[in-house]
């Protein structure tokens, strides 16, 4: 985590989980979604965390008690916002599969395929 926040995002749902933990889940926009990878990192009002689950449209993380007692996010509800930072190297390899396609140096498969292929694969399916 840099401290370098990409957007904010929207709280959707909020669930408690066994053992006082709590799940959240936030909106997927577009930009953000080239970003994310199951189990990857993402950071939240600035604590890292864990994806847990990630669809199309949304993707969620799990507070353990400690995290949830001791930051903001143990709080937020349904419709607020939260800063999010997307992880480095995810973006860094992003940009570097986009430049490399645009340049025309792929002749493998496009960045977006690329990047579906790790995301599938780091979702263990």
């Amino acid at each position: 985590v840099r401290g370098v926040v990409d957007g904010t995002v929207r709280v959707l749902e909020r669930a408690e989980l066994p053992g006082g933990a709590l799940g959240l889940s936030f909106e997927l926009p577009a930009w953000l979604r080239g970003w994310l990878l199951p189990k990857g990192a993402v950071s939240l009002d600035g604590v890292s965390l864990t994806v847990q689950e990630l669809s199309e449209h949304c993707f969620g993380v799990e507070l353990i008690p400690t995290t949830r007692a001791e930051t903001t996010l143990g709080i937020i509800q349904p419709a607020n916002r939260v800063n999010v930072e997307a992880d480095q190297l995810v973006k860094a390899v992003r940009s570097v599969l986009d430049s490399m396609q645009a340049a025309g140096q792929f002749g493998i498969a496009p960045a977006a395929e690329l990047v579906s292929a790790l995301q599938m694969g780091a979702s263990g399916e």
